[in-house]
């Protein structure tokens, strides 16, 4: 097995018969078993059991007396704890904590038991938490040789399962074109499963790697996609499978699910044709977000008549002409005009897809440049566009760009409320290691 993830979920009632008797479960006022709970109900019979912890009653609580996103357990001191939230994912956030409280620590690299058991809550003990962060979570660009591409469907699964028990309540999934979606351009279909941007990463004349990789032959991939390197359509719908199954394992653990693609520079029409592809191939996610490519200075040249010829093409002359949007126009520059003129497509898409009424996940539109007054612009000109819409914002590739370029980019406290905030983590220089630590 690889060095991956784990998981857990819960709710409902289980007593211990004594500190080494099997415990049960009574699902009480969940109405019977919840499937969001079973890996936290898993792992709370065991490490509870493995800690010999005294408490004999556990009872879990959905109420709605707590606010959305807030979650509590509480001891009596005579050998009963109540774990308490607004849905199943709180009270698995709940279970999680305790458990920390015991002196577990949840992490990627897997569950560390403690030398020395935290003492049994025998005084009486409450507590709430209130997350600083409502949805906590990782976006995935599965694209790179050291992700979650490279991992068996169960590998996988359990790296969804390690994040539940971090107290994660959401994921995106972001693909690029040829990867984990198929659409037609006109009658031709474009397939998916073209991996690592198109590149295909060979071990034969690689001794170390063959030597240390021991789930592939000759290829560096999925290792059940391997055998279908040669068959286009056959990997293609590998891909599509192996990602919903993914997603699907998300869903049951209680993850809000967000899938998020670029459109590029392409039309209204054909966007809308893609979303439509995209949710018949993905018909339980939560969100899906359509975001511009990444800005970062090596794009396209434009001047500014171009520019402002693309602004009055997909916006009124209000938006068009606002100031914070045509502020980082220049005469001449790279990238500008491609940034707005995708903005325009996935805003009219939007719209569009908008009118359909009810049926469909939450549409979103998002910005990724880490040129921080294009983003400004960009940033001003969607929440003109869309203003009832998300925004979804990658404005740089670390944690430190991204707290530098935020105050001058989402100003007020609507914004805020309006905006989904992402960080790269990146790790493109540790190729293969995730899959084999030990490398």
């Amino acid at each position: 097995m690889r060095n991956k993830m784990l998981t857990g979920c819960l709710s409902g009632i289980f007593c211990l018969w004594g500190c080494t008797s099997a415990p049960q479960f009574d699902y009480g006022s969940m109405g019977g078993e919840s499937k969001v709970l079973e890996l936290a109900v898993s792992d709370l019979k065991k490490y509870v059991s493995d800690a010999g912890n005294r408490e004999k009653v556990f009872e879990f609580e959905v109420t709605d007396s707590l606010p959305e996103g807030e979650f509590g357990f509480s001891c009596d001191g005579k050998g009963k704890v109540i774990f308490r939230a607004g849905d199943a994912m709180g009270v698995t956030h709940a279970v999680y904590t305790y458990l920390e409280k015991m002196g577990y620590l949840f992490d990627l690299t897997g569950t560390s038991v403690p030398e020395h058991w935290a003492k049994a809550m025998t005084e009486p003990f409450d507590t709430l938490i209130k997350p600083d962060i409502r949805w906590r979570g990782i976006r995935q660009h599965v694209n790179f040789p050291m992700d979650i591409s490279s991992y068996t469907l169960e590998d996988a699964k359990e790296y969804i399962d390690r994040l539940v028990r971090m107290r994660f309540n959401k994921l995106t999934i972001h693909s690029y074109p040829g990867q984990w979606y198929e659409t037609y351009f006109g009658d031709s279909l474009s397939l998916a499963g073209n991996y690592f941007y198109g590149n295909k990463h060979v071990m034969y004349d690689n001794a170390f790697l063959q030597e240390k990789i021991k789930d592939n032959d000759s290829l560096f991939c999925i290792p059940e996609a391997e055998r279908l390197k040669d068959n286009p359509q056959a990997n293609s719908k590998f891909a599509l499978s192996w990602m919903k199954a993914l997603i699907d394992h998300a869903k049951s653990r209680g993850l809000y699910v967000q899938f998020s693609f670029e459109p590029r520079v392409t039309t209204v029409e054909q966007t809308v044709a893609t979303v439509n592809d995209l949710l018949k191939t993905y018909p339980d996610i939560d969100a899906l977000e359509l975001i511009t490519e990444e800005t970062g200075g090596w794009g396209a040249g434009c001047t500014r008549k171009e520019t402002e010829a693309t602004l009055n093409r997909f916006f009124e002359k209000p938006v068009a002409t606002d100031s914070a949007v045509t502020a980082p126009i220049q005469d001449k520059q790279s990238d500008l005009n491609t940034l707005y003129m995708q903005i325009g497509i996935i805003s009219k898409a939007i719209k569009q897809l908008n009118q359909g009424g009810a049926g469909h996940p939450e549409f979103k539109l998002g910005i990724y440049s880490s040129i921080t007054p294009y983003t400004k612009g960009a940033y001003r000109l969607a929440r003109l566009a869309l203003p009832e819409t998300k925004i979804c914002l990658m404005s740089s590739h670390g944690s430190e760009g991204t707290a530098q370029a935020l105050p001058s980019v989402v100003v007020s406290p609507q914004d805020r409320k309006m905006t989904e905030i992402y960080s790269w983590i990146e790790f493109d220089g540790l190729m293969y290691l995730y899959q084999n630590s030990a490398l």
